[in-house]
């Protein structure tokens, strides 16, 4: 479970219930009434650990518990009451990092659970570390990226080369950005732990505070040594290509957090149109996800239009007998590609509708 590169959380049920009435009211007696309040309890007495709220309503758009934020307060309020009851004393709410992060779904049809996350809330496995602050509308979750690295089949590839069925695997991305498409697919090539690199970007465990059993972090250093050594670096390598060096400089520094060897892990400081390799390896997956269309920049921006173009145009040089998977969402700039799609898979990042597309490179 603990090495899981797709999840975005590890939560732990704690309490379900079902409330006779969907209204703030039946929420409020609930929780009040039933919910085990000991896990805000520290060692040292009338002291408690800070808490947070988060509620996810499904099937509830026409009831009294539409509103996520009204929900979560009056959850707050019941469970902040009941500790004041019971003990006197009031608790304090962290949104920004609490000790405690619960979790609350809410169903139609009643039913209710509450969760704790095994860790820190701002600690979730979306968040790895590679570009530190910096995001825009086109930063990957580190969890999609995995899931868009295993669609394309990295870990079959992979495990061809293991077994001798194929000599050699190339995985490129031409316009790398962060890194994340590549780091990712590393991961889940190696087996290697999330955790290690969190683990290096200052993530901090808090599951054994709530008595759900101790884990050695010495473990998730171990399977890193494992994963590295399974790791053929002369017979599969990773290249990223990015015209901003301050790009490449990240992804070193995420390379150097996870112990990955130059010899396998290489990068170029190009524009796309001037971007080779050595292209001789047996099997090669491209991995790309190019700038998008956003509020400042529509889909007819010449330089917008001019870079997906250089895409195809790269893709059909670098690429032949081979594929590249490029992510965008629906637009009609997949067709400066001039290339068609062999498969796609559709799916949401947030509010942005996302495609996943297979080309594949013909002689």
């Amino acid at each position: 479970m603990m090495y899981d590169t797709c999840t975005s959380r590890y939560l732990k049920l704690l309490q379900s219930g079902h409330l006779n009435e969907l209204t703030p009211e039946s929420l409020y007696n609930l929780i009040y009434e039933s919910f085990d309040t000991s896990i805000l309890k520290t060692k040292v007495r009338n002291e408690y650990y800070t808490f947070s709220i988060t509620t996810t309503l499904l099937g509830l758009s026409q009831t009294d518990l539409s509103n996520s934020q009204i929900t979560s307060r009056t959850i707050k309020d019941a469970l902040t009451q009941s500790l004041l009851d019971q003990y006197s004393t009031r608790p304090s709410v962290d949104a920004k990092d609490p000790d405690v992060p619960f979790f609350v779904t809410i169903k139609g049809d009643g039913s209710i659970g509450i969760y704790v996350s095994l860790i820190s809330k701002n600690s979730n496995h979306v968040l790895r570390g590679y570009r530190g602050d910096v995001t825009h509308k086109g930063s990957l979750r580190a969890t999609t990226a995995a899931l868009l690295g295993y669609k394309s089949g990295v870990t079959l590839a992979a495990d061809a080369v293991k077994s001798d069925e194929i000599k050699s695997l190339k995985i490129v991305d031409p316009m790398t950005g962060s890194g994340t498409l590549l780091l990712e697919s590393f991961l889940l090539i190696t087996g290697i732990s999330p955790y290690e690199i969190m683990l290096n970007s200052g993530w901090r465990p808090c599951w054994e505070r709530f008595g759900f059993g101790k884990v050695d972090l010495r473990d998730i250093e171990r399977r890193g040594e494992e994963g590295r050594g399974r790791l053929n670096s002369d017979a599969i390598e990773f290249i990223g290509n990015d015209k901003v060096g301050g790009n490449l400089k990240m992804v070193q520094g995420s390379c150097e957090k996870l112990g990955i060897r130059r010899e396998g892990f290489r990068t170029h400081c190009n524009d796309i149109s001037d971007f080779k390799f050595d292209s001789t390896a047996e099997v090669i997956i491209s991995l790309c996800n190019p700038p998008w269309p956003d509020g400042r920049i529509g889909g007819d921006d010449p330089d917008l239009i001019g870079t997906w173009s250089k895409i195809g145009e790269w893709s059909k040089s670098n690429l032949k007998g081979n594929e590249i998977w490029v992510l965008a969402p629906p637009t009609s700039l997949s067709g400066e590609l001039r290339m068609k799609a062999r498969r796609a898979v559709n799916f949401r990042q947030g509010k942005e509708e996302l495609r996943w597309s297979q080309y594949l490179i013909n002689e």
